[in-house]
């Protein structure tokens, strides 16, 4: 570490709850990054456990240290971060994740060479105590990310790392009462005021158990998560939608499929977004309209019911299949349209 460098240009935040079993083992990774130029904001809050102890253990003139001994959560703690930060740039971790040794290395190269992005990610693992790894690619660019906050979180929150103007010069901060989708939030306000970007590696190692708050409120976090994918919506409408544009948003971004009559009202849904945007282009038009063809056009093979009328339609959306799935729902198609031929002879026979 240098240290004759009086600022830092990273301010780490990590709150700090009971992670005794974890902590030493991400303290270490995080001293031993190959970017040394941050200081490390450590938020005990109100561990009843030996956290604490093992925090003070270190000295390293980087940890900063704060207690508190009422376990207030970790969202209070995140947002006093952003406002003690010195550092040019925020990064976040939680107390059971890891770093690879060069993520601040390489997210403060890309943003310091690009200025109009405020908020750079990355692609991340996923372990568990049994050893299982899984890879989460993520999209890359500002544009695909846009678009995929409209249906789900593009970013794991601790591989991302924020330009702090942004967060002081628009005032944007954690949603305490959002608690656990509070950085899906946040990363749709950021996405209005800056460019955003993944990194295509895997730099960021995220521990999964049972004690995580996104397992033990699981249901809640859905239920928040469909709430701020409504007000994307109506962001985009200029309006505010009804109960029955919300459940077709419901179905059209959670991909459910529902029957005949259902599918046709997400496919007139979907074609009213795609001119919203095409008059107010929030997000990038031909991206846009790709990706709503993409979660319609899944749905006809799925028709029960059949007429020529109907796939004049759903043309838009036929054209969208795949060589082999066209084929299948062609021969779909003639199966069941020869069906009610035969029928419609046999009833007229019996008359």
């Amino acid at each position: 570490m240098d240290n004759t460098i009086n600022e830092p240009l990273v301010s780490i935040l990590m709150p700090v709850y009971n992670a005794e079993i974890y902590i030493s083992g991400t303290i270490d990774n995080i001293l031993n990054q190959t970017y040394t130029n941050f200081e490390f904001l450590i938020f005990n809050d109100g561990s009843n456990d030996r956290s604490a102890e093992t925090i003070t253990s270190y000295a390293d003139d980087r940890i900063k240290f704060y207690h508190t001994d009422n376990n207030l959560g970790y969202v209070k703690h995140l947002n006093e971060g952003i406002q003690l930060a010195k550092g040019k740039y925020i990064a976040r971790v939680d107390a059971d994740d890891l770093y690879h040794k060069d993520k601040l290395k390489l997210q403060v190269e890309f943003l310091e060479k690009n200025p109009d992005y405020g908020l750079c990610g990355t692609w991340y693992k996923t372990f568990d105590a049994a050893g299982t790894i899984q890879n989460i690619q993520l999209p890359t660019c500002n544009d695909d990310i846009k678009i995929q906050l409209l249906s789900n979180n593009p970013f794991g929150h601790p591989t991302v790392i924020i330009r702090k103007e942004i967060l002081l010069n628009f005032n944007l901060k954690y949603n305490h009462s959002l608690i656990p989708a509070e950085d899906y939030k946040l990363w749709v306000e950021i996405s209005r005021k800056t460019k955003m970007v993944n990194l295509n590696q895997y730099l960021t190692y995220y521990r999964l158990h049972e004690n995580q708050i996104s397992n033990r409120k699981n249901s809640i976090q859905k239920g928040l998560a469909n709430d701020i994918r409504i007000k994307q919506i109506e962001n985009l409408l200029s309006r505010s939608i009804t109960e029955e544009e919300q459940q077709l948003t419901h179905l059209l971004f959670n991909l459910t499929i529902t029957d005949d009559h259902e599918t046709l009202k997400v496919f007139r849904w979907a074609n009213i977004l795609e001119i919203a945007n095409k008059n107010l282009k929030i997000y990038n038009e031909t991206k846009f309209r790709q990706c709503l063809k993409k979660m319609t056009s899944y749905r006809i093979l799925f028709f029960k019911n059949f007429s020529i009328k109907r796939l004049i339609l759903v043309r838009k959306e036929i054209s969208m299949l795949s060589a082999g799935s066209k084929i299948k729902f062609l021969m779909k198609c003639i199966l069941h349209l020869d069906e009610g031929k035969i029928f419609g002879k046999m009833r007229s026979i019996k008359s």
